[in-house]
């Protein structure tokens, strides 16, 4: 990659060989920077009980994995050492930072020396729980934090208004700055249903009886008739994804179609006994026939096209701000349907995939999108369209502008991506939308 003269940044994040959401979006970023403007401070990879480390992986180059899990002002004087002269940018949830440990994340940050930025990837707007829509500890967190940095980034205008309206003497500080997607070249979905099933039976973790069940599998699964629902990604209670066995029996009667119901995920937090217990129950409802529960970690470079193996990718959680999962989709073409909540209800809008808000009506438009090809690839056509303005290059411009201008003298940052629904009048105006739109 072309090198540059560009101001370095130094990111604090979760990062490969870790098996994180944020790690890989951090990476997907990092990739389209000029080489020589970033670095990266992770966290000790023996001591990061909490995360997941990929056997395969080797640690990343231009990369201090240094952070300890607790007590991190042990780690200041090496960040401000490396870190010196550059903007430092710090990717925020509270599955890195924990929620009990507010106090010592705010110290950090206060004891970190130059310019700073947090993207903060799990704001909610929609939480009934303060009169701005944030949660409590959001609040908490974002008053003693906002003083002490120069911008902070979210992902929806839901998060920019909430945020705005309880700090407004603060507007000033907060950008969006979308999630990036993946734009991948199209794929048949025969064609991906196929690719699935091969890989599948190729690993070592696939014990003889799945094997068996995987077989008979992949011989109807691209026949026209039989149609693949589900969902991909870490496991965990908050996703409700016990769902796409749920409506698995009511939808084949709906619609007269022998429909298959498909989970493929792992948990992130082998520790967290509540992520744990909920794999088991989603396993339960694997019966080999119509219904599967494959436990097994997928790696992003399969990602988009296992995806694109299913007809309708399922999104009903009970709590939920914005999702990795759903940019590549998006960027991949695919059919998704989900809740209208938070970030993942914003995005998938913009995007002109559906949302709904009840479970009759997740029945309803589940049958007529799996009914009705000439749907699907108007919805896979706009779902593409967003995804080519917010790919990751373009993204990634934008993060090393918005990092520039912060090292600048400029008094107001950029504006970056907010208002985006303007632009999607303006792109489907006069088109023949599905009515769900």
């Amino acid at each position: 990659m072309k090198k540059s003269n560009k101001i370095k940044i130094t990111f604090i994040s979760t990062y490969p060989p870790i098996m994180c959401g944020i790690a890989s979006y951090l990476k997907n970023i990092i990739e389209r920077l000029p080489e020589d403007t970033w670095q990266v401070i992770s966290f000790k990879l023996r001591k990061a009980k909490n995360f997941k480390i990929l056997p395969e992986r080797e640690k990343e180059p231009n990369t201090h994995y240094i952070l300890p899990r607790t007590e991190l002002k042990k780690a200041i004087k090496k960040i401000n050492r490396l870190a010196d002269g550059s903007v430092v940018w710090i990717q925020h949830s509270f599955g890195i930072w924990a929620k009990d440990n507010i106090p010592e994340f705010v110290k950090f940050v206060s004891e970190i020396k130059g310019k700073k930025i947090i993207t903060f990837h799990t704001i909610h707007f929609q939480s009934n729980e303060t009169a701005y829509g944030l949660e409590e500890i959001e609040y908490k967190l974002l008053e003693n934090i906002l003083p002490l940095v120069n911008v902070i980034t979210v992902f929806s205008d839901g998060a920019y208004l909430a945020i705005c309206g309880a700090f407004p003497n603060f507007k000033d500080k907060v950008v969006v700055l979308r999630h990036h997607c993946k734009f991948h070249p199209p794929v048949a979905r025969k064609n991906a249903k196929e690719a699935l099933i091969k890989n599948l039976l190729s690993l070592k973790r696939i014990n003889p009886k799945l094997k068996k069940q995987l077989e008979n599998l992949g011989k109807i699964i691209s026949k026209k008739n039989v149609k693949l629902i589900g969902d991909i990604g870490f496991i965990t209670p908050t996703k409700g994804s016990e769902i796409i066995y749920l409506v698995q029996e009511e939808l084949e009667k709906k619609i007269n179609q022998k429909i298959i119901s498909m989970y493929i995920g792992t948990v992130r937090d082998p520790t967290d006994n509540e992520q744990v217990n909920y794999a088991k129950k989603l396993k339960d409802f694997h019966d080999g026939k119509k219904k599967f529960f494959i436990n097994l970690y997928i790696p992003e470079k399969n990602l988009s096209l296992y995806l694109k193996a299913f007809d309708a990718i399922i999104f009903w959680p009970n709590v939920c701000t914005q999702s990795g999962r759903l940019s590549v989709l998006q960027g991949a073409g695919v059919c998704g349907i989900g809740k209208n909540m938070e970030g993942i209800g914003e995005t998938m809008k913009l995007s002109a995939l559906p949302t709904v808000e009840t479970y009759g009506s997740l029945i309803n438009v589940l049958a007529r999108v799996l009914t009705r090809p000439d749907s699907r690839k108007l919805m896979a056509g706009m779902a593409r369209t967003y995804a080519r303005k917010f790919r990751c290059s373009i993204q990634a411009k934008k993060t090393l502008k918005l990092a520039n201008a912060v090292k600048g003298k400029k008094k107001r940052v950029l504006i970056l991506d907010r208002g985006y629904g303007s632009y999607l009048y303006e792109t489907w105006k006069g088109q023949s939308l599905p009515e769900w739109f």
